[in-house]
Formats: structure tokens, sequence, C-alpha cells
């Protein structure tokens, strides 16, 4: 019960965390296990990007890594205006115990609705 009014009170809109803070780092190996909050840490070099990750803005502690290479599948394209980063196409996340589903556009996270959630 605790665990679902957490996750609905981290879900609301005008609760929602920002990611403030952008890091680069030239190799994945040297990405902290999870990066601190409201950071993202894009791996390689400015020109370019190989892989974004940041902890899962859901506060429940799982480390999220995104593909920014095109030659790979799937992956992800990243902009950033006036220091705040957007992500496309959407993240879903899946893990053995949740599902994380959202935008990050400017640094804000937008949660997916999900019908038949239970939270």
């Amino acid at each position: 019960m605790t665990g679902g009014i957490v996750d609905w009170w981290r879900r609301r809109q005008w609760s929602t965390p920002h990611y403030k803070e952008i890091v680069h780092i030239p190799r994945m190996s040297q990405v902290p296990e999870l990066p601190r909050r409201r950071t993202v840490v894009i791996v390689g070099t400015h020109d370019r990007p190989k892989w974004l990750v940041f902890a899962c803005p859901c506060g429940h502690a799982h480390r999220i890594a995104l593909n920014l290479a095109p030659s790979r599948e799937p992956n992800w394209a990243i902009e950033t205006d006036a220091g705040l980063i957007t992500v496309r196409p959407s993240i879903d996340s899946l893990t053995t115990e949740r599902r994380c589903h959202f935008w990050l556009r400017k640094g804000r996270v937008q949660w997916a609705e999900e019908p038949n959630r239970s939270r």
C-alpha cells in the first residue's frame, strides 16, 4: 500500500523531478552505478555521444542507460536547450518489479498514463 502511494506522489505532474545537470564522461566504465539524482550523464564525446545514463525518476534506485548511437537499435536522440535535455522517443523501462514509462522534455519528466495500472 505504501509503495503505491509513493509512486502516485512521485508521478504527480507538479512534483515531477527535473534533470538540471548534464555531465559528460568519455567512457561507460567511468559512470557511477547510480548517477546522482537530477543528473544525466552523456557518455562519449560532444560530437558523438554514445549513451545517456541516469537514475530513473521513479525513485526506486534503478539505472537507465539509453543507446544514442544511430547505428544500433533501439536508439534515442537527445537535444539540449539552455542546459536542459530532451530525449526522443519516450523512455519505457521494464525491470523485474516495475515498469516506468515517461518522456523527458526540457529536463522535465512527463509520465505516460497507463490504463489498468495499479498505483
